[in-house]
Protein backbone atom coordinates (compact mmCIF):
# COMPACT_ATOMS: atom_id res chain seq x y z
CA UNK A 1 0.00 0.00 0.00
CA UNK A 2 0.96 3.67 -0.45
CA UNK A 3 1.40 5.54 2.08
CA UNK A 4 -1.13 8.52 2.55
CA UNK A 5 1.01 11.28 4.61
CA UNK A 6 1.92 12.66 0.86
CA UNK A 7 -1.67 13.51 0.05
CA UNK A 8 -2.62 15.27 3.61
CA UNK A 9 0.91 17.05 3.21
CA UNK A 10 0.29 18.20 0.07
CA UNK A 11 -3.94 19.11 1.08
CA UNK A 12 -2.73 21.23 4.26
CA UNK A 13 -0.16 22.82 2.10
CA UNK A 14 -3.26 23.78 -0.31
CA UNK A 15 -4.93 25.00 2.40
CA UNK A 16 -2.47 26.91 3.75
CA UNK A 17 -2.33 28.86 0.76
CA UNK A 18 -5.67 29.67 0.16
CA UNK A 19 -6.07 30.39 3.38
CA UNK A 20 -3.13 32.69 2.91
CA UNK A 21 -4.44 34.51 -0.11
CA UNK A 22 -7.63 35.15 0.96
CA UNK A 23 -6.08 36.70 4.53
CA UNK A 24 -3.43 38.81 2.15
CA UNK A 25 -6.67 39.74 0.60
CA UNK A 26 -8.83 40.85 3.24
CA UNK A 27 -6.08 42.98 4.56
CA UNK A 28 -5.43 44.96 1.46
CA UNK A 29 -8.81 45.98 1.75
CA UNK A 30 -8.97 46.60 5.35
CA UNK A 31 -5.90 49.12 4.56
CA UNK A 32 -7.76 50.75 1.33
CA UNK A 33 -10.52 50.77 3.62
CA UNK A 34 -8.53 52.93 6.11
CA UNK A 35 -6.86 54.98 4.05
CA UNK A 36 -9.94 55.99 2.34
CA UNK A 37 -11.42 57.00 5.68
CA UNK A 38 -8.82 59.34 6.38
CA UNK A 39 -9.02 61.12 3.54
CA UNK A 40 -12.37 61.28 4.23
CA UNK A 41 -11.68 62.68 7.69
CA UNK A 42 -9.08 65.13 6.50
CA UNK A 43 -12.13 66.54 3.89
CA UNK A 44 -14.17 66.52 6.66
CA UNK A 45 -11.45 68.60 8.81
CA UNK A 46 -11.07 70.91 6.02
CA UNK A 47 -14.60 71.81 5.12
CA UNK A 48 -15.41 72.36 8.81
CA UNK A 49 -12.30 75.13 8.82
CA UNK A 50 -13.47 76.64 5.63
CA UNK A 51 -17.18 76.92 7.32
CA UNK A 52 -15.63 78.23 10.15
CA UNK A 53 -13.59 81.13 8.09
CA UNK A 54 -16.50 81.86 6.28
CA UNK A 55 -18.79 82.67 9.74
CA UNK A 56 -16.30 84.47 10.65
CA UNK A 57 -15.96 86.36 7.69
CA UNK A 58 -19.88 86.94 7.34
CA UNK A 59 -20.22 87.70 10.99
CA UNK A 60 -20.90 91.48 10.64
CA UNK A 61 -23.28 90.69 7.22
CA UNK A 62 -25.19 88.28 9.86
CA UNK A 63 -25.56 90.74 12.78
CA UNK A 64 -27.00 93.10 10.11
CA UNK A 65 -29.19 91.04 8.64
CA UNK A 66 -30.76 90.21 12.18
CA UNK A 67 -30.95 94.13 13.36
CA UNK A 68 -32.72 94.52 9.71
CA UNK A 69 -35.43 91.63 10.82
CA UNK A 70 -35.78 92.68 14.42
CA UNK A 71 -36.85 96.50 12.85
CA UNK A 72 -39.31 94.88 10.45
CA UNK A 73 -39.98 92.76 13.39
CA UNK A 74 -40.97 95.92 15.56
CA UNK A 75 -42.31 97.99 12.89
CA UNK A 76 -45.03 95.24 12.28
CA UNK A 77 -45.83 94.79 15.99
CA UNK A 78 -46.51 98.36 15.59
CA UNK A 79 -48.73 98.00 12.62
CA UNK A 80 -50.43 95.21 14.23
CA UNK A 81 -51.27 97.41 17.67
CA UNK A 82 -52.40 100.43 15.63
CA UNK A 83 -54.83 98.28 13.58
CA UNK A 84 -56.25 96.49 16.88
CA UNK A 85 -56.24 100.16 18.23
CA UNK A 86 -58.22 101.61 15.37
CA UNK A 87 -60.32 98.54 15.01
CA UNK A 88 -61.38 98.65 18.89
CA UNK A 89 -62.16 102.43 17.81
CA UNK A 90 -64.17 101.79 15.73
CA UNK A 91 -65.92 99.54 16.93
CA UNK A 92 -67.08 101.64 20.40
CA UNK A 93 -67.82 103.99 18.41
CA UNK A 94 -70.38 101.90 16.82
CA UNK A 95 -71.63 100.24 19.71
CA UNK A 96 -71.83 104.03 21.32
CA UNK A 97 -73.73 105.33 18.18
CA UNK A 98 -76.24 102.27 18.50
CA UNK A 99 -77.05 102.87 22.20
CA UNK A 100 -77.85 106.37 21.40
CA UNK A 101 -79.90 105.75 17.89
CA UNK A 102 -83.07 104.95 20.14
CA UNK A 103 -82.26 108.41 22.31
CA UNK A 104 -82.52 110.21 19.17
CA UNK A 105 -85.50 108.63 17.62
CA UNK A 106 -87.17 109.66 20.89
CA UNK A 107 -85.88 113.06 20.97
CA UNK A 108 -86.85 112.84 16.85
CA UNK A 109 -90.73 111.89 17.88
CA UNK A 110 -90.94 114.60 20.80
CA UNK A 111 -90.13 117.49 19.01
CA UNK A 112 -92.12 115.95 15.94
Amino acid sequence: MTDPNWFYSALAQSAAAIIGLICALVTSRVMMMASERSRIENRINEINTEIKELEHQNAPLLEYIEEVDRKDEEEDRKDDEESVYKFLQLAFFQILFSQRQPWNAAVQEASA
